[in-house]
């Protein structure tokens, strides 16, 4: 890439803007490829760090300070940037705490706009983090799931948070907290006592007597529990560097109170043995890190709701884990990189008594048996719901229990291996919650419940082949926003003659014969997202009328 840059360069006059520089070690790298003819180039960098601004780069350089602002200007920027859905005006009940933190800035106008920094929550993560630490109050005929999703939508509609994603039916998956806020959450939580954020080297802090949350930045080899955090509740930890994640391999040990530990991207390859002691443990997140097993006594953590596994090195669920009995969030599965397409997700074997746990409302990715097809019915308050190793024997089983999974609003199935045949068609009718569905496997044709999944979103084809057209079973679905295919035709031509009023993104991919698209007038008026990919014989891409395609149209692989 730098040698590409260095030859776009040559014999052009341009201007690089580098902001927010924090080291010399970009400089260094620019200046490899900075070409050195005097045509009158220039280079712009912003920064707050004076080593940088005073650095001697090895050409003519200029330094501009800027000046500190008014304290009235000062006040001005920091209340336009933290509060704009407020029309910049801090709220009486932050003003204090937005003033003391305007005044470390010290009228620098770069550090008020820099403030903190941008973390991406997830909306499930969210709430489940909620649900465990008891913030969820109970209501007659509601989940607490649906509770935590109106306190968000609440924080949303003040503005407390950003919507950064949507999912196809405009239902928010991910946000952010805008930077001077989440400032201002972090002051107003230490004040109160409420959480301590420790980013030294050894982690913790000495007087840290009655910290109930605690969230540690891992620079070092390992952890230690000091005196004084006997209370704690809830603990996160982060690995910030490369170096404290190849070097960090213990946890802290003695917090007899916990009820939540978040552990996501850490570097740990084991737990501690005691952490089967942790009895108040509701939320447990080993997600991206190196540890390979859980311990056989799991099953003590009764007031387990929430377990992620993902992308651990974990390959089986010890048998134990079936007396979790208040466990609602089971997600288990790991990639393959070195697989093929079809078998890049990889499931995790689960004890064939698994449908015991009949609180669980998320389980993905499971490795399913004919035990654990045939017992699914008892699992009536699944919602979401991925499992692999379908045979086409289990046909029969398998439609008897979708059909008992009322509430199922994620389904997602994938044959044994992609010659198998994946054989839903005895399933009267699908889950009428449905909103997702992705199948992977060979499909005859498509089974003749499609045309009554009236609130389905999102539909991904994996490795289907159908020969039939199969657009006419699907075209007139209501709410389907996003279809996703991969090798699912084997046909040469798709013909959209109708329908898909709601579809926002389709993506081919892998179509062996496709040569031609055609796409009538009126069908798919809001698409702004086409991506075609892999299909070497697609030659021809028509339409009738117009779709209004945005910059994310991609043509990959294609045209012989």
């Amino acid at each position: 890439m730098l040698e590409e840059l260095e030859k776009y360069l040559q014999a052009r006059r341009y201007l690089i803007v580098l902001d927010d520089v924090w080291s010399l070690n970009l400089w260094q790298q620019i200046s490899r490829v900075r070409p050195n003819g005097r045509n009158g180039s220039r280079v712009m960098l912003t920064t707050r760090m004076g080593e940088v601004a005073s650095f001697q780069f090895g050409i003519t350089n200029h330094v501009f300070e800027l000046k500190s602002l008014r304290e009235n200007e000062a006040w001005t920027l920091f209340c336009m940037k933290a509060f704009p859905s407020n029309l910049g005006q801090c709220p009486p009940y932050l003003d204090s705490l937005a003033r003391n933190l305007a005044e470390k800035c010290k009228g620098s106008p770069l550090a008020i706009v820099t403030l903190g920094e941008d973390y991406l929550i997830r909306r499930n993560r969210l709430i489940r983090l909620w649900m465990a630490e008891g913030f969820v109050e109970p209501v007659n005929g509601a989940t607490p799931e649906v509770i935590a999703e109106r306190y968000l939508m609440e924080l949303i509609s003040r503005g407390l948070l950003q919507v950064t994603k949507r999912n196809e039916s405009g239902r928010p998956q991910a946000f952010k907290m805008h930077d001077i806020l989440q400032e201002l959450a972090v002051s107003i939580s230490e004040t109160e006592n409420f959480v301590a954020i420790s980013n030294r080297k050894e982690a913790v802090v000495e007087d840290s007597s009655g910290i109930r949350r605690l969230s540690i930045v891992a620079k070092n080899k390992e952890m230690k529990a000091r005196k004084g955090i006997s209370q704690l509740r809830s603990l996160f930890v982060f690995a910030v560097d490369e170096i404290s994640k190849s070097s960090f391999n213990r946890l802290p040990s003695g917090f007899k109170l916990l009820t939540v530990m978040d552990l996501q991207d850490a570097p740990i390859n084991q737990l501690p043995s005691e952490i089967v002691n942790l009895f108040n443990l509701r939320y447990l997140n080993l997600t991206i890190t190196q540890v390979k097993e859980l311990p056989k006594s799991i099953g003590e953590l009764f007031n387990l709701q929430s377990l992620f596994l993902k992308e651990t090195q974990i390959q089986e669920l010890p048998p134990g884990i079936v007396k979790l009995k208040n466990l609602r969030h089971l997600i288990v599965y790991r990639f393959n990189i070195k697989g093929t397409d079809y078998d890049r997700w990889v499931s995790m074997r689960v004890p064939s008594d698994i449908f015991l746990m009949e609180n669980l409302q998320v389980l993905t990715f499971a490795e399913a048996g004919d035990t654990f097809i045939k017992n699914l019915s008892k699992m009536t308050q699944l919602k979401r719901l991925c499992f692999a190793n379908v045979k086409e024997a289990n046909e029969k089983d398998l439609c008897f229990s979708l059909g008992k999974t009322s509430l199922l609003r994620y389904l997602m199935a994938m044959s044994c291996d992609e010659k198998e045949r994946l054989k839903m068609d005895e399933l009267v009718k699908a889950p009428p919650c449905l909103e997702k569905l992705v199948l992977a496997g060979k499909l005859e044709k498509i089974p003749h419940w499609f045309n009554s999944l009236q609130n389905l979103t999102c539909l991904r084809l994996h490795w289907s082949r159908l020969k039939e057209d199969f657009l006419a079973h699907i075209q007139a679905l209501p709410n389907l926003g996003r279809i996703t295919l991969v090798n699912a035709y084997e046909g040469e031509r798709l013909c959209f003659h109708e329908g898909f009023q709601q579809l926002k993104i389709l993506r081919i991919q892998k179509f062996p014969e496709l040569k031609e698209i055609v796409i009538n007038k009126g069908v798919m008026p809001v698409l702004p997202e086409l991506n075609i990919r892999e299909c070497q014989k697609f030659v021809n891409y028509h339409m009738v009328g117009k779709v209004y395609l945005s910059s994310k149209s991609l043509f990959e692989g294609c045209f012989e």
